[in-house]
């Protein structure tokens, strides 16, 4: 069996440009968590379920939440009110998010990574005496997550 390293995740998000949109990577991200992906299930138990057990029927799936830290840089393109991710928590669209691992796909170039749409949901800076700034950022996922090969020379 494998086993990877973490450093070196990209997290990255889009510009909503079509027919080739471009990926921004998210500067000075520390530990990313997620998605969180999970699915419902629809209870159709009913007195005649065989041996008295629970019975089931797969419910919507759910994308769940990506939750990751940033070394917070309010002068930052990335971070900022005008283009970064300030800019992003008040926005109510949708954009694509790409999550590539440090991890070499089977084309020279291209690494292994999620696709997603989300909604940026939570900016939670933090000001410790004895620490830096950081913020704490959650991202909900919404619809399919797609696993895919992603180039990072395309990000901006």
């Amino acid at each position: 069996m494998t086993e990877y390293t973490a450093y070196g995740t990209i997290l990255a998000y889009g510009n909503s440009e079509t027919p080739s949109e471009e990926f921004t990577e998210l500067a000075q991200v520390k530990d990313i968590s997620g998605p969180s992906m999970s699915r419902d299930t629809i209870d159709v138990t009913n007195h005649q379920s065989p041996s008295g057990f629970a019975e089931f029927l797969a419910g919507l799936a759910d994308g769940g939440e990506v939750t990751f830290t940033i070394e917070y840089d309010p002068e930052d393109p990335t971070h900022d009110q005008t283009t970064g991710l300030l800019k992003m928590m008040s926005e109510t669209t949708r954009r694509n998010w790409r999550l590539i691992f440090p991890v070499a796909a089977t084309q020279a170039g291209e690494y292994v990574g999620y696709q997603f749409s989300a909604l940026v949901t939570g900016f939670n800076p933090g000001f410790p005496v004895k620490g830096s700034i950081a913020s704490d950022i959650t991202l909900k996922v919404a619809g399919a997550i797609t696993q895919g090969a992603y180039a990072t020379a395309s990000l901006c």
